[in-house]
Parts: C-alpha cells; sequence; structure tokens
C-alpha cells in the first residue's frame, strides 16, 4: 500500500543490539539508566526528560 505523503516507514529488529551504529542505537532504547548508553545526545536527552519528570 502506498501512500502520497513522501514518507518513509523503517522497521528494524530491536532484538538485535551488535556492535554496528544501529545494533548500539538499538541498546540506547532499551536502557532504563541514561549512563549505560552508547550515544551521548540520547543519554542527555534522556537525563533531561527523566529530570523534568521527577
Amino acid at each position: 500500500m502506498a501512500f502520497d505523503d513522501k514518507l518513509h516507514i523503517i522497521y528494524v529488529n530491536g532484538q538485535i543490539q551488535d556492535d554496528t551504529p544501529l545494533g548500539l542505537l538499538m541498546h540506547d532504547f532499551h536502557c532504563i539508566n541514561p549512563d549505560d548508553m552508547h550515544y551521548k545526545i540520547l543519554a542527555d536527552r534522556v537525563k533531561y526528560s527523566n529530570f523534568a519528570v521527577a
């Protein structure tokens, strides 16, 4: 089915958390503790979000 919205949907297997850039990102998406994340920009955002909610 095609939509005329010029967007693309990409599905990824989030269970694969290997040492590739995508695998590291999937690891970070599953992390609860921002200190365990590989990507600093995402970890900083999660820290900010958790602080704002608390």
